[in-house]
């Protein structure tokens, strides 16, 4: 019981903004956790803007795709559009788990049987390993994340039809997306791709 000097109302009501104060510091002054701080690092979708991807050759003319600023369009993997950023250093992916964008854009669409067969032995391997997941397999797209605690990978294969033409998308299958935030961040920008 408090001091009769203690029971008067305006007294009372002090202790309780302290204390509410107290409590409301306390969960502001949280820190957040090294995902949160990673995810915080990715662009949102809606950041996204446009490139122009006939860069990477005639057959590209015409096409265009979503991706964070600062990327570049690329023509170094035969007739596929690559678009990437320069990603996180050494340090800070091994920190943060962050690999940053890189997508690949293929010209036609992807036989997702035949590309489950010519990786089933990644897949069995890592999944021996308790280190691969299929996040989603459905008829136009196929994804999947391996690796194990802080590196992993996520990744998918998508096909898309876009007016007439069936083309595909997937990260690149080197890197991946390092964490979820990434990965949903090369989905959406697949699903930008569009002839103009």
């Amino acid at each position: 019981m408090l001091p009769t000097r203690l029971r008067t109302i305006p007294t009372r009501l002090a202790l309780g903004v302290l204390l509410l104060h107290a409590t409301a510091c306390g969960k502001a002054g949280k820190k957040p956790s090294a995902a949160d701080k990673a995810a915080a690092q990715v662009p949102k979708a809606s950041e996204l803007v446009d490139y122009d991807l006939s860069k990477a050759g005639p057959q590209w003319k015409g096409w265009v795709a979503k991706g964070p600023k600062g990327c570049r369009v690329m023509k170094d993997l035969g007739d596929h559009a690559r678009l990437a950023c320069k990603g996180p250093d050494i340090v800070e992916s091994s920190r943060s788990g962050r690999r940053g964008f890189d997508l690949v854009f293929v010209p036609k669409k992807q036989d997702l049987a035949a590309f489950k067969k010519r990786m089933a032995k990644r897949f069995d391997r890592n999944r021996r390993e308790g280190a691969f997941k299929v996040l989603s397999d459905q008829p136009d797209l196929f994804a999947w994340r391996e690796g194990k605690g802080k590196f992993h990978g996520y990744f998918f294969v998508m096909n898309r039809k876009v007016g007439d033409r069936e083309v595909s998308c997937q990260p690149n299958l080197m890197l991946g997306g390092g964490i979820p935030a990434e990965h949903q961040l090369h989905l959406a920008a697949c699903r930008t791709l569009r002839h103009q």
